[in-house]
């Protein structure tokens, strides 16, 4: 009998049944059969009851299991009632995208979930990889145990087991297992990496390469040099030629500024102008660097060649070997056939590698705006990764120049639409202005879902001055009140937990 039947039969009644119901499961069936039927609707309510503890426990009894250890009883922190019913309202959807801070907050103040939610917790770090090292964070020591007893727990968040075989574990437990140890172990990540790079897939090694290249440890050089490289893939070169440029102590920085310092030429009369020689053949030992010899389609090959070696030297070298500071360096970048082509490779320089000095000269010059190369990442997509390089502070400054144009440019708007703009300025004054401004606008230039997003930007520091400043309006456009209630939403768990004073 189906579970659709058994309905059926509760919704009906017993009365019109000649005889008891089967079971609507081959593990119930023992339980019925022990059921007095001859009380028709007794039976039918214990029935019923059995049914729904069948359904509650979502799974069959494991015969000849071991007994697990219970869990050490640690004494831990917990968040308050009121942090805890924000929680739930997140994993249930409301501001969904606000879990993170939630997260981030409760691990900085050193608070652990309740235990009821820990269920729904994993489950979310099991569904969404992106979130699962947030959710490691504050699991405790009661949420470690609990994600132990379900496999599909214990690989989202990457295992508890530091005995974790890494060679033979899964696809999946090996990345997860790397991305803990960068953050803890950086030394042991890159020799694990190197011991079974050549076992693993292309695909594999790209996505391992991927996890540790942003922050390579010098153990990971000779891995880098002899074989990431050479690579047959062209995205796992790419990597390792970014890995290589942050490690400052590397013999590829070394060779590429050197090739680059043929190319590229400082004319200082009548006025300071960068000049680019372009290299007249492919050298084979570029092809051995990660050099890429033939030209995507529309690219000629000696552009492509030396836009390669110019994007691997940090835009400090030439401030220091030309002798400019980095906006002076920007401002003799005016050659009208050489221009595209260097500011093309100083934007993939910036990527590669993050340069807070020459980022803020970078922006301050303009070049966010204007005559963007043609063949550079688009603006958002340029300027949303590189953000996330650099330090707040340096992020910071950078946003408010984006920030200031807020109706007459839309890369703040779309930055915001990736939801991975993450520093706020600093002058408190613009940032009312350009709410004020955004809300104001007509047409419309904010819709529900940027509310959310400008909301959750906006940093904890400002969430009170900036709430008391949209109350003191005479008039709230809608915009307005969708914003206050991501601001309120964020105030009142972020107070909860501890992380906002409460006057």
């Amino acid at each position: 009998m189906s579970i659709d039947a058994w309905r059926a039969i509760v919704r009906l009644g017993s009365a019109r049944r000649p005889s008891p119901p089967a079971a609507p499961h081959p593990t119930l069936a023992r339980a019925f059969a022990s059921l007095d039927w001859s009380q028709g609707e007794r039976a039918l309510l214990d029935a019923a009851a059995l049914v729904a503890a069948a359904r509650a426990a979502g799974a069959e009894a494991l015969q000849g299991a071991q007994r697990s250890q219970p869990c050490e009883i640690i004494v831990e922190p917990c968040v308050s009632e009121t942090a805890a019913h924000a929680l739930r309202r997140l994993l249930a959807g409301e501001e969904a995208r606000c879990l993170e801070e939630w997260l981030a907050a409760a691990a900085e103040l050193g608070l652990v979930p309740r235990p009821r939610d820990l269920p729904a917790l994993l489950e979310r770090a099991r569904s969404d990889a992106a979130l699962a090292p947030a959710v490691c964070a504050v699991l405790g020591a009661r949420g470690r145990w609990l994600a132990q007893r379900y496999p599909a727990w214990a690989e989202a968040i990457g295992g508890t087991d530091e005995a974790l075989d890494f060679e033979t574990g899964t696809a999946e437990q090996r990345l997860r297992w790397l991305q803990l140890q960068q953050e803890r172990d950086p030394a042991r990540a890159a020799e694990a990496l190197a011991a079974v790079w050549s076992a693993e897939s292309g695909d594999q090694r790209e996505r391992m390469l991927a996890l540790v290249a942003s922050k390579p440890h010098p153990a990971l050089l000779e891995l880098l040099e002899t074989r990431a490289l050479t690579d047959r893939r062209g995205a796992t070169r790419q990597l390792a030629r970014r890995a290589l440029l942050r490690l400052e102590a590397s013999p590829y920085r070394a060779r590429m500024a050197e090739r680059a310092k043929a190319l590229l030429r400082l004319e200082k009369a009548p006025v300071a102008r960068l000049g680019l020689e372009l290299p007249p053949r492919f050298e084979s030992e570029w092809a051995r660097d990660g050099l890429e010899s033939k030209p995507p389609s529309g690219v000629g090959e000696r552009a492509h060649w030396a836009c390669q070696i110019l994007s691997a030297v940090p835009i400090a070298h030439w401030c220091q070997h030309f002798g400019l500071s980095p906006s002076e360096l920007h401002a003799a970048n005016i050659d009208a056939e050489s221009r595209e082509l260097i500011a093309q490779a100083w934007l993939e320089s910036l990527l590669a590698l993050p340069q807070p000095v020459e980022a803020a000269a970078f922006a301050r010059a303009g070049m966010l705006e204007g005559d963007w190369p043609k063949r550079a990442p688009q603006r958002v997509e340029f300027a949303s990764a590189w953000l996330r390089e650099l330090p707040m502070e340096v992020a910071s400054e950078i946003v408010e120049r984006p920030l200031m144009r807020a109706l007459e440019d839309p890369l703040f708007l779309q930055l915001l639409g990736t939801g991975r703009l993450r520093a706020a300025p600093r002058d408190r004054q613009m940032l009312r202005r350009a709410i004020d401004a955004l809300i104001e606008a007509v047409p419309p230039r904010l819709d529900a879902a940027l509310c959310a997003a400008l909301g959750r930007w906006i940093p904890r520091s400002a969430i009170d001055e900036i709430h008391a400043h949209l109350l003191a309006r005479t008039t709230i456009p809608s915009v307005g009140e969708a914003l206050l209630r991501t601001l309120e939403f964020r105030r009142d768990f972020l107070r909860a937990l501890g992380a906002l004073p409460t006057t």
